[in-house]
């Protein structure tokens, strides 16, 4: 299967998992956060992961 998934809540708890699990499968994951500075580091080192914030 492919395509992007979309992930809300990214930045702690069982969205953060589903951003990891699948990046880790190889899927393209759009991954929203509240804060960008609350988004996981290890997000960075997920090449298939982009972070999206709705703060300015």
């Amino acid at each position: 299967m492919t395509g992007t998934v979309l992930v809300t809540g990214a930045s702690t708890g069982f969205g953060a998992a589903l951003t990891r699990a699948f990046a880790r499968a190889g899927r393209k994951v759009a991954a929203t956060v509240r804060s960008p500075v609350k988004a996981p580091a290890d997000f960075a080192n997920l090449p298939s992961v982009s972070r999206w914030s709705g703060s300015t």
